[in-house]
């Protein structure tokens, strides 16, 4: 892909992962095998809601190899718990079902587990599963949110008076009725565990994660009902999270409890089917939407009424998803004087809703930014003019908006006119004809697009000196792809002083800190990174005192330059490894330094992208045939990456456009999408190359002026895709994913209606 950087401000380091993952050595936790460990595999619901009458399991438990068949009832024998769930904002109303380890009377989606079984290999496993015999009754699945009559919950933001009296009063108003597709998560490793138990160390849990510390809370807080220090949990290498694998699973309170109940340790490994029908899934929403204008084409209103499908659980990211993380960017980078939001929770027969690259962000961009487009058309205003006239000024920051979000800093006007000039856009007209002359409708589209990341840190790091020459850095931030040892590793030596191959980055332990975030929501640098270097600073005062006291002299005159300790005005020195020997050596302590912070990290990356799409009109086949990105992110720290995490958010920005849907047969409640025969991801021929720049308006939120780059491409790709799509057409008739079906359909509803 072609790339450009412009004020990338950090050096070139390559990833210091990249040969272990890229030449087999990476550990992932299919790749663990422990001594002595049994196999695992779940008996799966093959109905979308049903009462279950009855399970024998007596042949399963007789069949070659078995150790253990579990349900419910061995599980509530047990004392374990159930999942918990997040309880904002639950309504006096229908009760919201509590979610079992495994099913107890009642299946409410297809997939979900019924019966544990673990056997000494995993064939052993699956065929004893086969011999389980389920009685089941039947019961009507309901799949289509706006048949649900089950609400979780319903939740509000904004001056619901003042909103609507702006719309009321406006000179014109322009609305949107959409669906925000569902998305299959779809990481390259699936999901896996294994269970561990000893009567004196507890519980051993090896897991995929974004942070080990949130997964160990949950079982021993809620399922397991133990002392946090009872369970340790472990994280290897990650092949990919966007945020599913921040959240505790069924499986990973099974395989411990398993493995307590046998004596031996047990693995359970999804594979690719069963990972579409466990998995959680993202988005899935439906809006009205409503944008009003003063005669001077000024925005005075903007509101929105949610329907948002949680699944048959109501997971702890799913409501915060599509509610605060939503309403967060719904203001987007636009001067709105009055806003509202409304949104109602219901349960479906459906796999779990939870957090997916972007947060709740992409579905508010997308649908302001095509309100824009939209707006442009029916005023008969220019749609870059009409962006321009309402932008949040540069002057303006820091910009508290209306719905009290505070925008830290950006030049959005200077961002857009960026993009627009790297992409062509005054010579669209000249390639729009020549497509024209070959029988294809060209589209150009913009979006802008704006992330606010979470910014109050719960996150806690340990930087240590070691006396063999090494930096122990100790996070609770979990890498799944994005670098994290590299960029960790680059703030520490520089800091320092020390050799970048001097540092070396632990993560993955629970019992390495006594707690942490993890990473998501774009803060593995602004809140992970800067923990980090507040440690760091934190180790050379507190280095600095024994510095002073080893070279006999008041730690006022000890100054630290470039990974030494100097008595000012003499050539007196001690470097950071000598001290730490010399440290050691005497008894007095240890070079080490543990901070967590309490300061608020938010900061807001933004960008303005460009796409330009083909339709031919007779199959209503649509082509991305170019895609410009400027980007935000403050002061880029390693331009490589931040350029990966851009791309791969667009990528996911794409598929979510332009292919991805999770379809439920709405009468059987089966899933028609469980395989990638059936769910489409982009490929490398559904994406063009993308010109990326980067124009950086550094943040005096995170001390290196650095703002996130993770979920900033996924959140803007969308709107502009959908834009350049409604130009070509000449209306934006459909919603995502614009397959050739959509288009199609789009095409003829729009010649019916000429």
């Amino acid at each position: 892909m072609v790339t450009q950087q412009d004020n990338s401000g950090g050096p070139p380091v390559g990833r210091t992962e990249d040969r272990r993952l890229l030449t087999g050595f990476g550990r992932f936790v299919a790749d663990l095998d422990l001594p002595n460990q049994l196999f695992a595999c779940l008996l799966r619901s093959p109905h979308a809601h049903a009462r279950i009458l009855s399970i024998d399991v007596a042949a399963a438990q007789n069949a070659l190899g078995v150790k253990g068949v579990y349900t419910a009832a061995d599980l509530a024998a047990a004392g374990l718990s159930d999942m918990p769930q997040t309880k904002m904002w639950m309504p006096a109303g229908p009760a919201v079902p509590s979610r079992p380890l495994l099913a107890t009377d009642t299946v409410r989606h297809v997939g979900e587990g019924i019966v544990f079984v673990v056997a000494a290999s995993l064939g052993d496993a699956l065929n004893a599963a086969q011999l389980v015999e389920v009685e089941y009754d039947a019961l009507a699945p309901i799949v289509d949110m706006r048949a649900a009559s089950e609400f979780c919950f319903d939740w509000e933001e904004g001056d619901r008076e003042a909103t609507e009296q702006a719309i009321a009063g406006a000179a014109h108003v322009t609305s949107i009725e959409t669906v925000i597709n569902r998305i299959a998560v779809s990481p390259l490793e699936p999901r896996a565990a294994i269970g561990e138990y000893g009567s004196s160390a507890g519980y051993r849990l090896h897991v995929q994660s974004q942070g080990v510390h949130h997964i160990r809370n949950v079982l021993a807080d809620t399922v397991l009902d133990i002392p946090r220090d009872r369970i340790q949990v472990f994280t290897g290498d990650v092949g990919g999270a966007f945020g599913m694998k921040v959240s505790a699973f069924p499986e990973y309170a099974l395989v411990l409890y398993a493995a307590r109940q046998l004596g031996q340790p047990v693995k359970w490994v999804s594979d690719r089917a069963e990972a579409f029908l466990s998995d959680t899934h993202g988005r899935d929403q439906i809006m009205s939407v409503q944008l009003a204008f003063d005669g001077d084409r000024r925005i005075v209103g903007l509101q929105a009424s949610k329907l948002s499908a949680m699944g048959a659980y109501v997971t702890g990211d799913g409501p915060e998803m599509a509610t605060n993380q939503f309403a967060k960017v719904f203001g987007h980078t636009y001067l709105v004087p009055a806003m509202h939001v409304r949104v109602r929770g219901v349960v479906t027969n459906t796999v779990p809703i939870a957090a997916y690259r972007g947060y709740g962000k992409p579905e508010a961009i997308s649908v302001v930014e095509r309100l824009i487009d939209r707006a442009a058309r029916e005023m008969g205003v220019d749609r870059i003019e009409l962006r321009r006239r309402n932008l949040i000024p540069e002057a303006s920051m820091p910009y508290t908006n209306t719905l009290g979000k505070t925008y830290d800093c950006g030049a959005f006007e200077r961002i857009m006119d960026a993009a627009l000039q790297r992409a062509g856009w005054d010579g669209f007209a000249k390639r729009k004809s020549a497509a024209a002359a070959r029988g294809m409708a060209r589209g150009i589209g913009v979006g802008l697009s704006l992330q606010m990341t979470m910014g109050i840190p719960k996150e806690i790091s340990e930087v240590a000196l070691s006396p063999d020459g090494a930096v122990v850095v100790r996070t609770g931030m979990q890498a799944c792809g994005q670098g994290h040892e590299t960029t960790y590793a680059q703030l520490v030596s520089d800091y320092l002083g020390v050799p970048f191959g001097a540092v070396r980055v632990e993560q993955g332990n629970s019992a390495h800190l006594p707690d942490g975030v993890g990473t998501g929501a774009s803060t593995g640098l602004t809140v992970g990174g800067t923990t980090i270097y507040r440690t760091t600073e934190k180790l050379v005062e507190q280095c600095r005192v024994q510095a002073a006291d080893h070279l006999e002299a008041a730690v006022d005159d000890i100054v630290f330059n470039k990974g030494r300790f100097v008595v000012a005005g003499t050539d007196r020195h001690v470097d950071l490894f000598e001290l730490a020997r010399a440290i050691e050596a005497d008894g007095s302590g240890a070079c080490v330094a543990r901070l967590q912070l309490d300061s608020n990290l938010e900061t807001t990356p933004n960008g303005a992208y460009v796409a330009e799409i083909e339709v031919d009109p007779e199959t209503g086949a649509t082509t991305l045939i170019a895609f410009t990105a400027v980007n935000d992110l403050g002061q880029v720290i390693n331009p490589a990456l931040a350029e990966g995490q851009i791309h791969g958010g667009i990528a996911q920005g794409v598929g979510q456009a332009m292919i991805e849907d999770v379809i439920y047969d709405a009468a059987t409640g089966q899933l028609l999408t469980g395989s990638f025969m059936d769910y489409c991801l982009p490929r490398a021929d559904d994406l063009p190359s993308l010109l990326c720049a980067t124009e950086g308006i550094p943040t005096t939120n995170t001390p290196f002026g650095a703002k996130g780059a993770g979920e900033i491409g996924a959140i803007g790709a969308p709107a502009p895709i959908l834009n350049a799509i409604a130009d070509a057409l000449g209306n934006d008739g459909f919603d995502m994913p614009t397959t050739s079906e959509a288009i199609w359909r789009a095409l003829a509803d729009a010649g019916d209606q000429a």
